[in-house]
């Protein structure tokens, strides 16, 4: 490759092709004269800002070609990519400021550098995040200066092994894809991301006794970055060990995590910098993570500082579609209102055996159903202040109106308190503590096989009073009456037989560990007793 670029050379430049060996290899004859010399700087023009480049260092320049620029519709109409242009840092806050979607098109094609502006005398920085959200390559900073902003842009580079290149994300890259830097709704095909950092502790911070404090900083899209806003309190003098505990920082949505970073930073208690860390947010792993912490030039410490910190990385869920996730990702914690209803009549020791199956209501009849169980309340109580002439003191009907529905084929439409007890004639099992002969003639709801199906309103005030019969008592004459019940019908409950098969499971485990126990403690006397035979004691 040399050959040939050195014969082009020669045949292109020969006068130039003799001082460049006359330069680099002393020992080449022919020297050029000192007229030749004076020939080739005369015939050689430079056009650009600096006009002291030495000619054979422009000559091997090729990759880019510095023009000034023109405006972004030029450009695009040149579309030649070697073209590289410069900007100062207000120039291109300008044309961020006007047209940032052209600005980030324009450099898909071609090459942009952004240099601080001439105000600068104290060498300070500018935030190079703003320029590298519209995908300009090269931001110069001044690296004599190692403030936030230095720091940041060799954090961020570090993730490449230092290589000093990153590559943009697929739609800062793509000539079909539009970004504009400043838009706050997530990007077509980026999914947002939710972030939260836990400051727990801080391990050998500061070999002084100090007070410290955590920041915690986001730097990304501007609808991304949160600054001076994550603060932890401060440990009073501990600078070995401090521990923090805080609650969770929360970066509820981050529109663009491929450019966010989080910065990490330690103070003490008057505000100067121990120690900080740059991190991009597409480079963190979640959980319980020990982040070394770097000086202020980015270089490892003496005492290598380390924050220990939880981090919890999730894809970001607007508030109206979080029911929804958290329904997909739990679906126990989000039964149906059937299936709670259930479980809270499960819990009040009703059995799903006294619950009968109704038909599902539609929406339109939900309101009718509600005004007729609300008015079935009314009348409950109603009635049981002026009892009805058929029914007794209790609320029991007599056996005439039990005969009397008992009689119909389709029980009418009457009062809600008596459907409760619409199937009392029907043949049921008897309620625990209460006799067929007895005056109160108590009975389970159930229906029978040629019955229609009851009401939901009925089933919701037939299992009240199921579950008020459980209870086997009665207030007669202002007078609390207990009724026994009878061991049989006791063996027959469900839940006297789950709860006694648990008992003697309980005790059979029971007794299977005391015996163990006793083994082992025999084993250990046997041991004792051979031991003491064997060194002569009695």
């Amino acid at each position: 490759m040399w050959q040939a670029f050195l014969l082009q050379m020669q045949e292109t430049f020969p006068s130039l092709f003799r001082f460049y060996f006359r330069s680099y290899c002393p020992n080449f004859q022919p020297v050029l004269t000192k007229e030749e010399e004076e020939r080739i700087f005369a015939e050689y023009h430079y056009t650009g800002a600096t006009t002291n480049i030495h000619p054979l260092l422009s000559s091997l320049i090729n990759y880019t070609h510095p023009v000034k620029f023109s405006g972004f519709d030029v450009a695009e109409g040149n579309n030649l990519h070697f073209h590289m242009s410069s900007f100062s840092e207000s120039t291109g806050l300008g044309y961020l400021k006007q047209c940032a979607p052209e600005f980030v098109n324009y450099n898909k094609r071609q090459l942009s550098r952004i240099y601080p502006k001439g105000a600068r005398v104290d060498s300070s920085n500018f935030l190079p995040q703003i320029f590298w959200n519209a995908g300009c390559q090269m931001v110069a900073l001044n690296f004599q200066t190692p403030d936030v902003y230095m720091q940041l842009n060799m954090g961020k580079f570090e993730y490449n092994a230092g290589s000093g290149y990153l590559l943009k994300p697929d739609f800062m890259r793509r000539p079909d894809r539009t970004f504009d830097p400043f838009s706050e709704s997530p990007v077509d095909g980026v999914i947002a991301a939710h972030c939260s950092v836990r400051v727990i502790s801080g391990q050998f911070l500061t070999d002084r006794k100090v007070g410290t404090y955590v920041e915690v900083e986001m730097y990304g899209l501007p609808t991304d970055t949160i600054r001076k806003e994550h603060r932890t309190k401060v440990i009073a003098a501990n600078g070995l060990n401090p521990v923090y505990a805080e609650a969770p920082f929360v970066f509820r949505k981050v529109v663009l995590p491929e450019l966010a970073v989080l910065r990490f930073a330690v103070y003490d208690e008057n505000g100067k910098q121990l120690g900080q860390r740059i991190l991009p947010l597409d480079g963190l792993q979640a959980g319980y993570r020990h982040i070394s912490l770097r000086s202020d030039t980015n270089q490892t410490m003496v005492l290598s500082p380390t924050l220990f910190v939880h981090i919890v990385i999730k894809t970001y869920v607007p508030d109206e579609l979080s029911g929804l996730v958290d329904a997909l990702a739990d679906p126990r914690a989000y039964l149906s209102e059937q299936k709670k209803r259930q479980e809270a009549l499960a819990h009040m020791g009703v059995d799903d055996s006294d619950i009968v199956e109704v038909p599902a209501k539609t929406n339109a009849a939900k309101s009718k159903i509600l005004q007729k169980t609300n008015g079935s309340a009314a009348n409950l109580l109603n009635e049981k202040e002026n009892p009805p002439s058929s029914a007794r003191s209790d609320g029991n009907l007599t056996s005439t109106g039990s005969s009397k529905l008992n009689n119909e084929a389709t029980p009418a439409p009457v009062d809600k308190f008596k459907s409760i007890t619409a199937g009392a004639s029907w043949k049921r099992p008897l309620a625990r503590g209460t006799r067929a002969d007895g005056p109160h003639h108590n009975t389970h709801l159930s229906a029978p096989p040629d019955s229609r199906k009851i009401s939901s309103e009925s089933t919701i005030s037939a299992q009240f009073s199921s579950s008020m019969r459980r209870a086997s008592m009665r207030k007669q004459d202002d007078k609390l009456q207990v009724e026994p019940i009878e061991v049989d019908d006791l063996k027959k409950d469900k839940l006297f037989a789950k709860l006694l098969k648990k008992f003697q499971k309980e005790s059979e485990e029971l007794k299977k560990k005391h015996q163990k126990q006793r083994d082992s403690i025999q084993k250990q006397q046997v041991c004792v007793r051979g031991f003491a035979r064997c060194c002569g004691f009695s």
